[in-house]
């Protein structure tokens, strides 16, 4: 939807064996970058890959996929280019983003920077909403955009059989 309407992409990603370094997918330059060693290793070869990625590309608007490493990637980059940060909050609850957080290195510094320098977080339900702002993010900072598809657009042939099978036997 943004690339087609104008909006310049790039996808920063870790680049796992066997894939290639830089790819367009459907015009989208997609940079497939370092993630070597073990965990921690291969998540700080990617942090610092992408922060010098983005020196590069100098984008207008960070949009971090998940509060680990893309957002501590993205609040490094913000300290220097002074872009705004959006962060897509991917899961809640017990295995969520935030209380992965909490089971992380550098738990306070982590939970600080986000506090302070993410600009918007997208939530996909009430309930990350109501996490968010338990981990103390202002109501104005929060916008709710469910995952979801129209299941009335989208409903395969044979589910709409298997609904009027039930129906019409009371199930």
């Amino acid at each position: 939807f943004l690339h087609r309407n104008g909006v310049k992409i790039s996808i920063l990603t870790r680049r796992y064996p066997g894939m290639i370094k830089f790819e367009r997918i459907n015009a989208v330059p997609v940079h497939r970058l370092p993630s070597l060693g073990p965990k921690p290793i291969a998540s700080l070869t990617f942090t610092i890959s992408a922060i010098v990625k983005l020196f590069k590309l100098r984008p207008d608007i960070l949009h971090s996929h998940g509060l680990l490493s893309p957002a501590t990637i993205a609040i490094a980059a913000k300290k220097v280019l002074k872009i705004p940060i959006v962060a897509k909050i991917l899961r809640g609850g017990k295995v969520g983003d935030l209380d992965r957080i909490e089971n992380k290195p550098f738990t306070r510094l982590r939970s600080t920077g986000i506090r302070r320098n993410i600009d918007r977080f997208i939530s996909i339900s009430s309930e990350i909403e109501a996490e968010l702002s338990q981990f103390g993010i202002p109501a104005e900072k929060l916008v709710q955009i469910p995952n979801g598809v129209d299941t009335f657009k989208f409903t395969p042939l044979i589910a709409i059989e298997k609904i009027s099978l039930r129906q019409s036997l009371n199930l």
